[in-house]
This record gives structure tokens, sequence and C-alpha cells, in this order.
């Protein structure tokens, strides 16, 4: 790349360009990491009690999912602990169906114990609600997802304790059942008269086990709580774009059961590490101790800000526009400014455009619009094709990776790499050599902005990074072109600053991305980068003299960059014992049936070395019920004696016109996680309630091609009441399974300890699964 001299300005160039590093390491290390020791507020959460709380809650680390007596004795420790911190808890004991499953579909439902104690306040009438979950997934520990949280509440319900009376009721809920369908909230919110003084809530979760502590989710009219969210924390790291994206993904946490009803919050969760999430891998020794200390210490400055606000005058009718300066600061404004500042600079660039004088002036507006339509589409384009070398590991975790860093540098220089191409091509094309360099950038920069507007109506909290970066291009070229009378020649500064803005916010959200595409999914990961890499062609354009003296030694350089890191990529193996690939073991036993079979299911695909060496064959996929996160591929037969099946018994029938009406009772044989009633497409059933509760309910609508499955959990043995209302003709036939551990076997034993160390049960774990079929046809 040949580039003219600058003269004088060459040094004001290199020091931006250093400021820009600068910035960048700041903004990658916020967003990787969880701040160090001597970053901590004065009035924090204390982590060495906080760490010693944590591993007297999990007591020996087994998994305790709902209803397990894993899960009482947790729940009878944080009775304990409460009551000596000089509370009197109290225990809500319902059966709870999910009410968020849609018609059709069946839901989940559970037997569960929450947990709580309130902080009276001296004002009573207004409360703040403070929860974690302290169930876990069969498969692991739950150290993070959320027995973390579960111990930040207790240390904060202790540290309030001995403080002098708050203005606000603070109700602290450690509630149960949230892995299988957020029950415990569920139960809370629609049944607890408690729920009608809570006015805000602070919800502390997990995604992973390391990573900042990211408040990434509240409520409608959040305009004064995100004002009191930034005035109160000392490392706050948020973004009103994620709140938005959250808000379209099918992601749920307990805070969802509360926004539903109109109830504002702050949400906070690390993400790091994500191969740990609902695995048995989740476990005190690998759950980072820096993000603790940072949950714990927003979460301790969250609550004290709102101990004492106006919680009545909390809730307003404006959202917010946030995100926070490397982890520092919280910088927020109303997000109904977002259209009419993006207006403003719409206008600002267009005077800017009709001022510019130019040769070829047509020419070089209808090159800015092609770039801007072209880059997003090479983005895509290399990302995608980038995702087979880096994605091409069966059975990687999919947002998650043992050595991502040759990927990750693959993806950012082919973000710089695709404008410095498309810069060496115009240099090449004789027509566009005489265009004007400086009309191209603010061609392509008037696009980013339009971009902007749309962003600004359709998601107004996401406007900000596409928004801020015309901002600056647009204030620094109009002072330089208006106020100092710099109407044409060559304007490198506009450009950079506009350069330098988008890289500090876009470098950030890239890191933010693994959360959500992991390499498998480079195309669109890659194509987010895009007001980036326009704003850097818009750069690279002026300083090269309008496009004409870009050599090939640049776009050469970075393209063997790109391809040596994406092969480092593909051989950068993506598991290792501290990030797992999912793998679990299933007996599979159908009541009546000759056979059983064992079952293997991978997060992807499975380990072959493994399976074949334990005598497993592929097979073409055994569907399990739903709910259940996955299929079996790898099968091979089961010996020794058979499992006990779960029982279904009818205990009356009526029949009313075309409609019959079953009364039954339906018992766990082994005490499992899981009784499940599986109902077929093309059903004749109608309705189910179980306990009382509607668990389905057709209401019109056909049940998916797969198949809907009722998930009942924690009723251990006790029976589980059922009415069932079907049409009397039609498909009556139903499968009652229940998954429960592992047939104590030598066989299953060894299986188990042979299994790869870079493997580990996840979501269910290892476990029985053992069906019966029921036809209630014969039923009058």
């Amino acid at each position: 790349m040949q580039v003219k001299r600058f003269g004088g300005s060459a040094l004001g160039a290199l020091i931006l360009c250093a400021a820009l590093l600068i910035g960048l390491s700041i903004a990658w290390s916020s967003r990787f990491f969880a701040p160090p020791e001597w970053h901590r507020p004065s009035q924090g959460m204390n982590l060495g009690e906080a760490q010693i709380l944590l591993k007297t809650l999990l007591g020996d680390e087994a998994p305790h999912p709902v209803g397990s007596e894993a899960n009482k004795a947790i729940r009878d420790r944080i009775v304990t602990f409460l009551t000596e911190a000089g509370y009197t808890p109290e225990i809500q004991s319902r059966f709870q169906c999910s009410q968020m499953a849609r018609p059709g579909r069946a839901r989940a439902c559970a037997q569960l114990d929450n947990v709580f104690a309130v902080l009276k306040g001296r004002e009573p009438g207004n409360a703040i609600l403070a929860t974690a979950h302290y169930d876990s997934v069969g498969a692991g520990p739950g150290a993070a997802d959320d027995g973390h949280g579960v111990a930040v509440m207790l240390m904060l319900a202790k540290a309030l304790k001995a403080q002098a009376p708050p203005r606000n009721d603070i109700v602290f809920l450690l509630s149960d059942a949230e892995e299988v369908g957020l029950l415990g909230a569920t139960a809370f919110a629609v049944h607890h008269p408690l729920m009608a003084s809570v006015r805000v809530v602070v919800n502390a979760e997990a995604r992973g086990a390391s990573g900042p502590s990211f408040m990434f989710e509240t409520g409608a009219g959040n305009a004064k709580l995100i004002g009191l969210y930034a005035a109160a924390l000392s490392r706050p790291v948020s973004d009103s774009l994620a709140y938005e994206v959250y808000r379209l993904l099918p992601n749920n946490t307990d805070y969802s059961v509360y926004k539903a009803r109109g109830i504002n919050g702050l949400n906070f969760a690390f993400t790091g590490a994500g191969a740990r999430y609902h695995s048995s891998a989740d476990t005190l020794a690998l759950l980072d101790p820096r993000s603790f200390q940072h949950q714990g210490d927003n979460v301790f400055e969250a609550v004290a800000a709102l101990k004492d606000a106006d919680l009545s005058a909390l809730n307003t009718s404006q959202n917010a526009a946030y995100f926070d300066v490397f982890g520092y600061a919280v910088l927020h404004w109303p997000d109904s400014w977002n259209a009419p500042i993006t207006g403003l600079c719409l206008l600002a660039l267009g005077m800017l455009i009709v001022r510019r004088r130019s040769h070829h002036p047509a020419l070089s507006a209808v090159s800015g619009v092609l770039v801007f339509l072209a880059v997003p589409a090479m983005l895509f384009g290399v990302g995608w094709l980038l995702s087979f070398p880096l994605g091409i590991w069966p059975g990687a975790h999919p947002i998650d990776h043992a050595m991502p860093w040759p990927g990750r540098i693959a993806l950012l220089l082919s973000a710089v790499l695709v404008p410095a191409l498309l810069v060496s091509a115009f240099g090449f094309m004789r027509r566009v050599v005489t265009a004007d360099a400086g009309l191209l950038s603010l061609v392509v920069w008037f696009c980013i902005g339009g971009l902007a507007l749309a962003v600004s109506v359709w998601l107004p909290g996401a406007a900000h990074p596409f928004l801020l970066p015309v901002v600056v291009f647009a204030v620094v070229s109009l002072v330089r072109q208006v106020l100092l009378g710099a109407t044409g020649g060559r304007d490198y500064v506009a450009p950079l600053a506009g350069l330098i803005v988008a890289a500090l916010i876009w470098i950030s959200y890239f890191n933010a991305l693994e959360v959500i595409f992991g390499f498998a999914e480079s195309g669109p990961r890659l194509a987010a980068m895009t007001v980036l890499a326009l704003a850097l062609f818009a750069f690279l354009s002026v300083i090269t003299q309008a496009v004409a003296r870009m050599s090939w030694v640049g776009p050469s350089l970075l393209l063997v960059g790109v391809g040596g890191a994406a092969a480092l990529g593909a051989l950068a193996a993506p598991y290792s014992p501290e990030h797992p690939r999912g793998l679990n073991l299933f007996y599979l036993q159908n009541a009546g049936g000759e056979d059983a079979a064992w079952g293997l299911s991978g997060m992807g695909s499975v380990d072959v070395g493994f399976a074949r060496g334990h005598g497993f064959g592929p097979h073409p996929g055994v569907p399990l019920p739903g709910g259940l996160w996955t299929s079996i591929n790898w099968t091979k037969g089961a010996g020794g004696p058979r499992l006990p099946a779960p029982a279904f018994e009818v205990v009356s029938t009526e029949r009313s016109g075309d409609m019959v009406t079953v009364r039954a009772r339906i018992t766990a044989a082994r005490a499992g996680q899981m009784l499940g009633l599986s109902i077929p497409n093309g059903s004749a059933i109608e309705e189910v309630s179980v306990n009382g509760e509607a668990a389905f309910v057709r209401g019109g609508e056909a049940i998916p091609a797969n198949g809907t499955t009722l998930r009942l959990h924690g009723l251990g043995g006790a029976p589980g009441e059922l009415v069932i209302t079907r049409k009397a003709e039609g498909n009556a036939r139903l499968k009652l399974f229940e998954l429960s551990a592992l047939p104590d076997t030598d066989e299953a034993r060894a299986m188990a300890a042979a299994r790869p160390v870079d493997a580990a049960p996840y979501q269910t774990g290892d476990a029985a699964l053992v069906g019966l079929d029921v036809d209630l046809a014969g039923t009058p």
C-alpha cells in the first residue's frame, strides 16, 4: 500500500492509532474477564466467606435436581443459614405447572419447595425481590448455575441484617425447579401474597463459569432504573443491545416470569466457559472466583441502591439506551432520542455530500452504495467458508472452545481483509480511479447512518453501536469542513475518528457474540462486523489517494494470516477437561419388550473411538421424548436384569357425548428425576391435568409432528393424579416413561468410568429411560 506523506499530521494519526490499540485491549479484557481484586468496591461481597458458604451448601457436589434427596439437603442448609442470620425463613411447597406453554404443547410440572425470608423495611408496601435458584440439572452440581447465586443472596441477606433497616422490604427468594421450566418462580409469582408488593427484581444467574458479571436483561420502562444502576455500580458491564437481542431469543430465566407480569428488574449473569454450563464440569474447582466476586459485588451494590429508593416511582414509559465504557461507567439516555439524532446526522452528511466539489460525483455515490451492499455479503461469505475449518470438530460445544484464539484471529483478520480487498479492487478499475475518495467515504458513512436509522426504529435500544460512530464521523466532518473551511482535498481525520469509535464498540461485540454464535456459525458472526469493515474501507479509501494506490501486498499478507490462523484453528481441539464435550450414557428399556439397549448421546457427534471400543454401533437415531434435549445415534444390546417400569392405573372413566374423561394414577418405580407422558401427533387427547394443575391443553392447535411430552419432576415415589379428557374416537395411545439413575451394574460403571477425560455428562446426565405403552382406547 502506497500512502502519501501527511506532513505534520502524521504524529496525530499515530497518537490516535496508539489510543485505539490501548482502548481495544481494555475493551477485550472488559468482555472476557471479570475485574481483578484491586478493582473491587469497598462495600462488596466477602469472597472468602462466600466460597466457604457455597462449599457448605453443595456438600459432596452431587447433582441436585428438584425433588432429589440432594436438593432437599441444600434446601435445609439454606433454611439453617437464614435462621442463624436472624431471619424466620419459610418454605412454599406446592405442585406447579408451567404457564408458558403454547396450545398443543405439553407443559413441565414439579413438586417444589421455594425458600424465602423477608427483611422488613421502614416503609412497608414496596419490596425488592432478590432471587437465585438452588436446583441444578441432573448432570452436575451447579456450582455456577446457580449455586454461586444462592451464596450471593445469602451473603447479602446476612450483611443487610446487620445494617440499619432499609426503607423498602427485601424478599430473599431461593427458588426451586428453575431448570425444569422456571416453576419455582411461577409458583411464587402466581400464588404467594408477597408478590403484590414486589416492585423490582434482582436476579443472579449463570450460563457458564467465568467472565464478567453482565447485566444482560431488564424490563420495559427502564429509564429510571438504568439511571440508578449506572450511578450505583463500581464496575458495571451492561448494554441495551443485549436487552433487545435477548427479547428476541427463546432463552428464559426466573426473571422472565416476573418480567411478563410487568415488574422491572436487573438480571445478572456471567457466560464464559459455556461448556461447563449444565454439565458435570460445573464444579467448585472450575468456577472462576473473579466471576463469583464480580457477581456478588454487582448484586450487593444494586440492592444497596434500591433498598432506600422510591420504588413506586421507578417504572416509567421510557426505555433507556445504555452501554458500559470498558466496565468503568455506564452511558445512558432515552432510546427515543436515537432516531432523531440519526436523522440529524443524515441531514448533516447529506449536506456535506452536496457541498463536496467532485469529479464524477454520481460514480462515487454509486460506488459507495455498492460497497455498503457488498461488505456484509462478503463478510458472511468469508465467515461461512471459515466455519468449515474452524467448526470442523465433531461434538464441539456450540458456544465454547478450549483453544479459541486461532479462530478469533482468523475472523478478525477477515474483517480487515474484506475492506482491504475492496479498496485494492477499486484501484484496478480504471473508471473508478478518478472517483473522489472523500465523497466515496461520505456516501459509505451516509449508508451506515441509514442502517442506524432503521435499527433506531425497529430496536431502539440496539441502535447506539451503529449510531455512535456515525455521530463522531459527522461531527468531526462538520467541524473540519464547515467551521474550518476544509471543503475539499484529503480528509482522513473524520474517517479515522469514526473508525476508532467503530472499532472500540464492535471489537467488544465480537467477543460478546461468542455467547450466541460458535465457530460453526462464523458467517453471521463475521457479518455482524459490517459497520467496522465499512468504517475501515472508508478510512483506507481516503488515505490511499482516491483508492488508486492500494497495492495487493496488504490484502495478500492478510490472506496468509487468515489462512494460517484458520489452519491452526482447525488443528486446535475444541474440548478439554475444563471445556468438555457432552456425552451421556443411556439405558433404554420398554416394559413388555424382550430387549433392552445401551445408547450414547452427545452434544453433536459422539466419540467414535469410545463408542466402538465399547461395542456400540451406529443407529439411524432413537428420538427421545421431548424435554430430554437429545437423540441417540449409537446403541448396543444390554444384558442383565430388567428395571421395573412406572405404573399407570386407571381409576375411573366417564363418557359424556363424544368425550371421555379418564382419571388415572401414575407412579415412578425408581423415584427418578422425571416421569413423562408422551402424546403423539394425531392423538384424540384434548386436555390433561396433573394434581389439579393444567398440564396439556390442545386449544384447537395441532400437536407437533414428533409429539409433545408432559414432564413431571420432583414426585419421587409419590403418585401423580391425572385427569385425561379425550375424544371417544381416535388415537388414544400414550407413552409413560421414567428417567432415573443408571442400573447399578458392572457394565454401567465400567462405561461411565471409561468416558474420555475431555467429555462429561450434560443436561439430564447419564440415565435409565424405561417406558410403558398405554392405550386408553379400551376405556369406554
